[in-house]
């Protein structure tokens, strides 16, 4: 993870992300709500980790997660369609003034 990667993620660093990803795992695990920005953010790093060979698993995610792709895919598409109509996006997509910075 880079300071580069990480604000991607609209985390503001690598530290920041290290801090922030097991609180946000759990919280999924648990059932546990985020904010919008919260599921912006993880949905962010379980994409690239799904698909980038370069950042993630890409072609081997069942080795590394232990999950069927064709079931991760079909739940981050159900995520994804569920947060297309969160608003206000969070940075860098918001439009201009109306971001979600609470946490």
């Amino acid at each position: 993870m880079t300071d580069e990667i990480a604000r991607t993620l609209w985390f503001p660093s690598a530290v920041e992300f290290d801090a922030d990803r097991d609180r946000l795992m759990s919280a999924i695990e648990e059932g546990v709500a985020l904010t919008s920005l919260g599921w912006h953010r993880a949905l962010a790093a379980t994409e690239i980790a799904f698909i980038s060979c370069v950042l993630g698993a890409g072609g081997d995610w069942y080795i590394v997660s232990g999950l069927d792709e064709h079931v991760t895919l079909d739940h981050i598409r159900s995520i994804q369609a569920k947060l297309a109509w969160v608003r206000p996006w969070p940075e860098p997509y918001a439009r201009l003034g109306h971001t979600n910075r609470r946490d």
